[in-house]
């Protein structure tokens, strides 16, 4: 039995906010532990977010730090018997609105520390491989199909020159993805 909570408080840039706890509506076939369903109103020139976390750190000893850490532990036998993930995003646009950009997931860096040449690895993302079973690919493209390109994610092209590279670490050794901005 779902409890809900609703409750409602007052800002100085956004005047009404409203935050239900349990009984979120599941997509099909989706059964929720604990559901946090929230909704709040746009104001012009101000941003607008679900929920905020700030952790500020403390002390000088720490060996690591995260302002959320999310961790699914399988049971003991196989009783997943499609993908585990740790965390899933998803944006779900609709309407005629049309926004200047759009993405699932961003990642900003704010990063005004001078002392930051010192850190040995900065990156946006990090990956590691705990397990004695490691990870063999980068990405997976379940859904992407080839198609023209400029409307799909994959798509073929004659081989260009390279113009551009990206940096990415592997271990502690630099490697460049090669890509072109020529077709």
């Amino acid at each position: 039995m779902a409890i809900n909570r609703k409750f409602g408080w007052h800002s100085g840039a956004v005047h009404c906010r409203s935050l239900t706890i349990g009984g979120g509506t599941s997509v099909s076939g989706e059964t929720h532990v604990s559901d946090l369903a929230m909704s709040g109103a746009l104001i012009s020139g101000s941003g607008l977010v679900g929920q905020n976390i700030v952790l500020t750190t403390l002390g000088t000893a720490g060996s690591w730090a995260c302002g959320l850490y999310v961790k699914t532990v399988e049971g003991t036998t196989k009783n997943v018997n499609g993908y585990l993930n740790a965390a899933e995003f998803e944006l779900a646009v609709g309407g005629t609105y049309n926004p200047s950009d759009m993405c699932v997931l961003a990642l900003n860096s704010t990063i005004t520390n001078t002392a930051m040449v010192n850190c040995s690895h900065p990156a946006y993302v990090y990956l590691r491989d705990y397990g004695t079973a490691t990870m063999n690919n980068l990405f997976w493209f379940a859904d992407a199909s080839i198609g023209a390109a400029d409307s799909a994610l994959l798509s073929t092209k004659n081989a260009a020159a390279v113009s551009h590279t990206i940096k990415i670490l592997i271990g502690g050794t630099p490697y460049w993805i090669m890509v072109s901005d020529a077709r």
